[in-house]
């Protein structure tokens, strides 16, 4: 939830940037939108935006469960959140900005071209709210500028992922390649690593990936 907040908030500085400058101002837009959600994100907001979520079948618990919590702790303890944030221009620029522990992959047909992220290996600190140290935060974003080839694919995966089957970028970027090169699309590549990384974790909340393809 909070993670949504945020980036809904990255989402509407960036549109207001032009196109050619959208890739340069990530970590400042995210700055910007983590000082907003600090001081917009409160025990009703966060009540407000978990029982907006749909009531899909055996997770109604769990929400009630986050909204018990909420109200328990009060403006204490709203949450936390890792984040990663990109943009790919128009010539194929793939910038990102990583916070926490999630982790993301460059991938083709034939190789493994970039990974970064391992839950095993240890991690910067996610985002804290509502009170998360901005000065501290800012040296501890990550950010990555790679250029895209026209068959390269980008996965950018929750800390969930590392956490099964597989414990590093690494081991995903390996099988998602592998995966490519049976001949898979991108979407089938990300349902089967979803499946397979899953296991037996009960961490529904981060059994999830976005994807991007290269242009």
């Amino acid at each position: 939830y909070l993670a949504r907040y945020i980036v809904k908030s990255v989402i509407g500085f960036l549109s207001k940037e032009e196109e050619g400058n959208r890739g340069d101002k990530i970590s400042e837009v995210t700055l910007a939108s983590i000082k907003n959600a600090a001081t917009g994100i409160t025990a009703d907001k966060m009540n407000e935006l978990i029982s907006a979520e749909p009531q899909i079948e055996g997770r109604a618990w769990r929400i009630q469960d986050r909204l018990r919590r909420v109200k328990e702790k009060g403006e204490r303890d709203l949450g936390a959140t890792t984040l990663i944030v990109g943009h790919i221009s128009e010539e194929g620029m793939l910038n990102l900005l990583v916070i926490g522990d999630c982790g993301f992959c460059v991938v083709n047909e034939e190789t493994v071209l970039e990974h970064h992220g391992s839950v095993a290996d240890g991690a910067p600190d996610q985002i804290s709210l509502p009170n998360p140290d901005i000065d501290e935060l800012e040296g501890k974003m990550q950010m990555f500028k790679i250029q895209l080839a026209p068959k390269d694919k980008v996965l950018a995966f929750s800390d969930g992922l590392m956490k099964g089957q597989y414990k590093t970028a690494e081991a995903l970027a390996k099988r998602a390649q592998e995966l490519l090169a049976e001949g898979k699309s991108i979407q089938e590549v990300n349902a089967a690593l979803i499946v397979e990384a899953k296991g037996d974790t009960s961490q529904w909340d981060d059994d999830t990936t976005s994807i991007a393809t290269g242009s």
